[in-house]
């Protein structure tokens, strides 16, 4: 069955935010779509349009449209993405966000188009167009922000990214991962270059 969500959250404190599911664990989900809109004005992790934070997660067919935003001067943020903010373990294919991640004065780590961050996941046939705009976080990804132990295939990433440091077209920072038949046109700023 189809789901779609659409509407605002503002966050205020702390915890894992999404306008979907914010915890996982064990899940199958097909067809979900959010048009939401996040503002973030405080400390937070695993920020997403659908899934804040997951493991042993199945989702395909899965759509993004809304922004992920703040204004706020000094937040901290790990883990924020169009799709969700972090998984462990599970599969993603046809899935795609068109959302914009906009925190040009936030600190923290893991910003990516889809996903914030990824661990022992296989992401394939899918992308993200969204701009991601985070210049004083690390790990600032067109497609994924960090990926570990996985495997990506047959996706791309259209979006500008920039990022402070560790900062990539498709991922910021990845290590024991297979990246295959993937691609980005994403025009690509680091701060820190080290």
């Amino acid at each position: 069955t189809d789901v779609t969500l659409s509407g605002q959250i503002i966050v205020t404190n702390t915890g894992e935010i999404a306008a979907g599911i914010g915890n996982a664990y064990q899940v199958e989900l097909l067809r979900l779509v959010s048009s939401v809109d996040i503002e973030i004005i405080n400390y937070s992790s695993n920020i997403s349009g659908l899934i804040g934070n997951g493991t042993y997660v199945w989702m395909s067919d899965s759509v993004n449209t809304g922004d992920i935003y703040s204004s706020s001067d000094g937040n901290y943020i790990e883990a924020v993405g169009g799709l969700a903010g972090s998984l462990n373990s599970g599969e993603m294919v046809g899935n795609y966000n068109t959302g914009d991640i906009l925190l040009p004065l936030t600190d923290g780590s893991s910003a990516g188009g889809l996903v914030g961050r990824l661990w022992n996941m296989t992401l394939h046939e899918s992308y993200s167009s969204g701009e991601v705009n985070a210049p004083r976080m690390y790990h600032v990804g067109g497609l994924v922000g960090g990926y570990y132990f996985g495997q990506i295939y047959e996706s791309y990433s259209a979006g500008t990214v920039s990022g402070n440091e560790n900062v990539g077209g498709l991922v910021g920072e990845s290590s024991y991962a297979n990246i295959t038949n993937t691609f980005s046109s994403a025009n690509v700023t680091a701060i820190n270059t080290g």
